[in-house]
């Protein structure tokens, strides 16, 4: 009995240090990753926003040549722009010229992300609907108008999607860690009775053999919830730092989570936060 305790400590303690191992060294490692990785866009030509601004005052007036005038120069300046590309497809289609507005909607359509399926499938109802247009026999109602799309503010790609994959995996981890604590701290009391425990005065033999087995199992249930939670937890920190998503440089605050790891003199500290 005293042996096999012995091996079962001996397990637990590997356990413990290899799953603290692991788990420094991958976020020590995604830290570092995290510093290096942050990309920045251009800001658009301060040319194509003075073309842009002219534009919209025509636009707004109703002057909607000379605002297409002066929005076709912004995107000639800054020809990467989607939300130009989609102006002058608008203007185009106000101003009746259905075969350009479709190349330039077909052109802003091609140059959204793989991702904006909902932008994707509004642009192809517009280019049905241009091409129903194009075969209409007489006149054509004028499509409804709308507010121009500023030129695309500069972002700056950053690691760290807090999104529900990250939260629930993160609670998950949490609940595991919690039970893992609580049923190691039951484990250790149990094993404390039983090295108490006397034969004759406490019960019999074969109750010392059942509170040793018992501590054994608690032992092993704090083990096995350890590493479940030490695997979702890592997990979590993975799905938050491998992500990436486009703040502006000078934007709104949104919902962010972060991770810290630091030292002291009681040892390493792992930090989680939130902010709104």
């Amino acid at each position: 009995m005293t042996s096999l305790a012995t091996a079962l400590q001996v397990l637990r303690r590997c356990a413990w240090r290899m799953g603290l191992g692991v788990g420094v060294l991958v976020v020590c490692t995604q830290c570092l990753i995290v510093r290096t990785m942050a990309q920045t866009t251009e800001a658009p030509p301060q040319a194509a926003v003075e073309h842009y601004n002219r534009g919209r005052e025509h636009y707004q007036a109703g002057r909607y040549r000379e605002a297409l005038v002066e929005l076709e120069m912004a995107l000639t300046t800054d020809p990467r722009s989607p939300n130009l590309v989609y102006n002058v497809a608008r203007v185009h289609e106000l101003l009746g010229q259905l075969d350009a507005a479709s190349q330039f909607y077909q052109r802003y359509r091609d140059m959204l992300p793989p991702n904006e399926h909902e932008e994707r499938d509004r642009v192809d109802a517009i280019l049905l609907r241009l091409e129903g247009a194009q075969e209409q026999v007489g006149p054509i109602a004028p499509p409804r108008k709308e507010e121009l799309r500023e030129p695309e503010r500069p972002t700056q790609m950053k690691r760290g999607v807090a999104d529900a994959a990250f939260w629930t995996m993160a609670t998950i981890g949490a609940s595991a860690l919690l039970a893992s604590a609580a049923t190691g701290t039951l484990a250790l009391k149990e094993e404390k009775d039983a090295r108490n425990f006397v034969v004759g005065a406490d019960g019999t033999a074969q109750d010392l053999s059942k509170s040793y087995r018992k501590a054994d199992r608690l032992a092993l249930s704090s083990d096995a919830t350890l590493v479940i939670g030490t695997t979702f937890a890592v997990t979590s920190i993975l799905l938050y730092m491998l992500r990436e998503k486009a703040v502006p440089v000078e934007g709104h605050a949104e919902k962010t989570a972060s991770f810290s790891l630091g030292a002291s003199t009681k040892g390493l500290m792992l930090t989680f936060g939130a902010s709104l």
